[in-house]
C-alpha cells in the first residue's frame, strides 16, 4: 500500500496500517503543495520582468498618441480608442507592479538577515506615515471626502517601507471595492497590549470562502458590479505580516463591509 495505491487497505485493517495510510496521503499532499507553492513563486518572480520591457513601450506610445492626437486627427472614435488603450496599459502596468512587489517581498523575506533588520528599524511617527499614504490613495480615487482618520501619534520599531506598503495596499483595496460616497475609515488604537491599525470600508465585502482562500492568483469577483481582483496584493500583505510576526485579520460581511487589521505587540512601541 505504501509503495502503491495509498487508498487501498487489506482487511482486516489494523490501526498501524490505517495510520500509515493517512501519513502517506498527508506526505503526498504536502509534497504536492510545496511544488505548487514553488511554481507559484517562480511565476511571480519571472513574469513581471518579462512584461516590463514591452509594457514600457506600450505606455510610452499610448501617452504620446493621447497627448498629441488632437493636433493630428479630429475623430472622436480614434480619440476614444486611444484613451481606452492608455487606460488599459496603465491598468496592466499596475498589475505588473503588484506582481513585482510580491516577487520582491518573496526574495527579501526569505533572508533571515532582512527579517531581523525589520524590527531594528523605526517609524518615528506612525500617524504622519499613515496620513501621507491615506491622502495619496484617496486622491488617486478622487475620494478625499470619503476618508475618515482617527490616528494615535506613536513611534514604532518596524520597517517603514513594509508598513507603508501594507497600508497602501489595504487602502487601495478598500477604495477599489467600495462605492464613491461611502466611508473609508483608517484608525489606530491600543487594545489587549497591542497596537492595532484598522482599515474599514463599506463596500462589496468578502464571503467566508474568499477569506479562507486568500492566496496569490485567486480572483475575487462581485457579480453585481463586475469588479475583479487577483488577490496578489492581499496575499503579499499576509506574507509580510506572517514572516515579520505581526497580526493580520480580516472581518467581513459580503455586500456590507470589510475590516482588515494589523496588530503589533506593545514591545514594538517606543
Amino acid at each position: 500500500m505504501i509503495m502503491g495505491a495509498d487508498d487501498y487497505l487489506f482487511k482486516p485493517v489494523s490501526i498501524a496500517d490505517l495510520l500509515n495510510s493517512i501519513n502517506t496521503v498527508l506526505a503526498k499532499y504536502e509534497k504536492h503543495e510545496k511544488r505548487m507553492n514553488e511554481l507559484r513563486d517562480r511565476i511571480a518572480l519571472t513574469v513581471p520582468h518579462e512584461f516590463r520591457t514591452p509594457l514600457t513601450a506600450i505606455l510610452g506610445y499610448s501617452e504620446m498618441l493621447k497627448n498629441n492626437i488632437q493636433y493630428i486627427i479630429e475623430n472622436d472614435e480614434i480619440h476614444f480608442v486611444i484613451d481606452n488603450l492608455s487606460f488599459a496599459a496603465k491598468r496592466f502596468n499596475n498589475l505588473v507592479q503588484k506582481f513585482t512587489n510580491y516577487a520582491n517581498a518573496t526574495i527579501m523575506l526569505n533572508s533571515p538577515k532582512e527579517i531581523r533588520n525589520i524590527s531594528k528599524k523605526n517609524v518615528s511617527s506612525v500617524k504622519m506615515v499613515l496620513q501621507m499614504i491615506a491622502f495619496k490613495v484617496a486622491d488617486k480615487y478622487k475620494r478625499l471626502q470619503d476618508l475618515e482618520l482617527e490616528l494615535l501619534d506613536v513611534n514604532l520599531n518596524y520597517d517603514e517601507f513594509y508598513l507603508s506598503y501594507m497600508i497602501e495596499e489595504l487602502l487601495d483595496n478598500a477604495m477599489k471595492y467600495s462605492q464613491v460616497g461611502s466611508k473609508i475609515c483608517l484608525k489606530t488604537f491600543v487594545r489587549e497590549s497591542k497596537l492595532f491599525i484598522s482599515i474599514l470600508d463599506f463596500g462589496i465585502g468578502m464571503t467566508p470562502e474568499q477569506i479562507r482562500s486568500v492566496a496569490a492568483f485567486n480572483q475575487f469577483v462581485d457579480p453585481l458590479i463586475g469588479r475583479t481582483g487577483n488577490g496578489i496584493g492581499l496575499i503579499t500583505v499576509q506574507r509580510i505580516s506572517e514572516v515579520t510576526s505581526i497580526g493580520f485579520n480580516i472581518e467581513s460581511k459580503h455586500g456590507n463591509y470589510t475590516e482588515v487589521s494589523l496588530s503589533f505587540d506593545l514591545d514594538n512601541l517606543i
